[in-house]
């Protein structure tokens, strides 16, 4: 079964509030995080990262770069990461890939 492609935009619609399903982009890749509610639904410590791509949230560690992930509509190409942040998202990355899901991989158009 292939993975659907999303969005920026369409991710958005998935922060626990909008739709029943919560999922997070890392690196790529969009996980369902659902299970994790109490985490990451609309009164958890992470809801910030809800229906968002959390990759450069994660690794500077900066609430500013959660707002700033939340106004963008256009994928972040994380090129201005350095080694040590791109070693950190790697790692985010496989713990994410360990714990949920994966639904899908986040692109900046659909294919026609």
């Amino acid at each position: 079964v292939p993975l659907r492609e999303f969005t920026v935009r369409e991710l958005k619609g998935y922060d626990g509030v909008n739709k029943e399903l919560i999922y997070v982009a890392v690196n790529g890749k969009v996980f369902d995080v659902t299970s994790a509610w109490n985490y990451f639904g609309p009164a958890g410590p992470d809801c910030l990262l809800a229906g968002k791509d959390a990759s450069r949230a994660l690794v500077t560690f900066s609430v500013d770069n959660f707002y700033q992930t939340e106004q963008r509509d256009s994928m972040d190409d994380l090129n201005d990461l350095n080694p040590l942040q791109r070693d950190c998202l790697f790692e985010y990355e496989t713990q994410y890939m360990e714990r949920y899901p994966c639904v899908g991989r986040l692109v900046e158009k659909k294919q026609p």
